[in-house]
């Protein structure tokens, strides 16, 4: 029992020196694996407004053959169904709803 807790007691005596010991050198006692989430990217997409939800601060758009939701709590207005829009979102995975980041009128809706 007495080796066992002289041993344990070592053993920390040794980390703890090392830790010291690198904090006073300027680097990381240790390395931790990176458990952060990558890095979010702003994206791109247009497409067509199929429905709206005033309550719920969402928006869907059909683009690339598929139905996309959009959630939009930071706009002052949502946009309208049938707009054509340029949108600016981020993707925060698990396939939840994308955030809208900035909206713009698509050049096809211009009667040019």
């Amino acid at each position: 029992m007495k080796k066992t807790a002289g041993l344990i007691a070592s053993t920390l005596v040794i980390l703890l020196g090392t830790t010291v010991l690198a904090q006073a050198q300027g680097q990381p006692a240790e390395r931790k694996a990176a458990d952060k989430a990558s890095p979010i990217l702003a994206q791109r997409m247009t497409g067509k407004v199929t429905q709206v939800d005033q309550a719920g601060r969402t928006f869907t758009i059909a683009a690339k053959g598929k139905q996309h939701l959009f959630v939009a709590a930071n706009f002052r207005t949502l946009p309208k169904v049938g707009d054509v829009l340029e949108i600016e979102y981020t993707d925060h995975g698990a396939g939840g709803p994308l955030r809208a980041t900035s909206v713009k009128s698509s050049k096809s809706n211009s009667s040019d």
